[in-house]
């Protein structure tokens, strides 16, 4: 997958209990950012990294049969995520309940905007123009080909694998950097307590050892 198929922004909302989170960015080379930061807050970039690659290769491991109740699945209460990426495609995913080897049901939605035509500027020579047209309407045809083979999926229920998913099962306080505790009183930075010695409070260097 390249660059340009990884979300542009995306925003999910965890059925009944998180509240909707979004993130965006500007450019395909950019950094998630989490929408609605107060001050303050800052994102965890050890935590965040994952969102700018957010479902880029996903794969399933088995098709959830149809006999299976939606409410089983967990459908009524779903995650639920909407992506939109620097190339046209916009995906709804809903995210169900996990099962005891914790594979989670899933179901896209897929469609695109795809631009037939490229508007060129009035300064472009006439030769760039022929290439770029060119060059556009190749790259068309790929985003055609890729909507017809990506629309299949819609609509099914798939069973996947926790780590595909876990971007989306995340809440919010995991990607927000948390402060640093204080030492607590009778502690060293380290967590280690001190060591009082009557007689020796204040001295640097009781026993009169030279340092090696």
């Amino acid at each position: 997958m390249c660059d340009r198929d990884r979300p542009q922004f995306f925003h999910f909302e965890k059925g009944f209990v998180e509240p909707l989170l979004g993130f965006g960015r500007e450019s395909d080379s950019g950094d998630m950012v989490l929408a609605g930061l107060t001050e303050g807050e800052e994102m965890d970039s050890s935590r965040t990294y994952s969102l700018k690659n957010v479902l880029s290769s996903p794969s399933f491991n088995d098709i959830v049969g149809g006999e299976i109740d939606q409410e089983a699945l967990g459908m009524d209460q779903a995650i639920k995520a909407e992506l939109k990426t620097f190339d046209g495609f916009a995906y709804t995913v809903e995210l169900g309940s996990p099962n005891e080897d914790e594979e989670y049901p899933v179901r896209v939605g897929i469609t695109a905007e795809i631009a037939e035509t490229r508007v060129a500027p009035e300064e472009e020579s006439d030769e760039d123009k022929e290439r770029l047209d060119k060059e556009h309407a190749e790259q068309v045809a790929k985003l055609k080909e890729k909507l017809e083979a990506e629309s299949g999926l819609a609509g099914k229920v798939f069973w996947v694998s926790k780590w595909t998913v876990d971007t989306l099962l995340k809440v919010r306080s995991e990607l927000i950097k948390q402060p640093e505790d204080e030492p607590t009183e009778g502690t060293t930075d380290s967590g280690a307590p001190e060591i009082q010695i009557p007689g020796l409070e204040g001295l640097t260097n009781p026993l009169g050892l030279e340092g090696q």
